[in-house]
């Protein structure tokens, strides 16, 4: 890996990659669930479609998971900012 021209750079990568990494995971997931759907349920395998009613435990996980991710990116995020924000103590005073 390239290192960066500060000592920010890494805490900046590290961010990026964390969130990057969640996306190329759900995407993946997203199109695989989509394909699987998309198979499982295709007109020439169920010619008569049926109504499904709603189910609290899938929309308590759908909510629950984007919540958490969120907050992990967030709290990652936090991580760097702060990090950032802080001054060292030997760092030179502007006069």
């Amino acid at each position: 890996m390239v290192h960066g021209w500060t000592n920010l750079s890494s805490s900046v990568d590290s961010v990026f990659l964390f969130i990057m990494t969640i996306s190329v995971i759900l995407l993946a997931g997203t199109t695989g669930v989509m394909l699987y759907f998309v198979v499982r349920y295709s007109r020439r395998r169920n010619p008569k479609p049926e109504n499904i009613e709603g189910n609290l435990t899938l929309e308590i996980i759908w909510t629950v998971i984007p919540l958490v991710l969120v907050m992990a990116i967030f709290w990652v995020g936090w991580k760097s900012f702060v990090y950032m924000r802080t001054v060292p103590k030997d760092a030179m005073v502007r006069t």
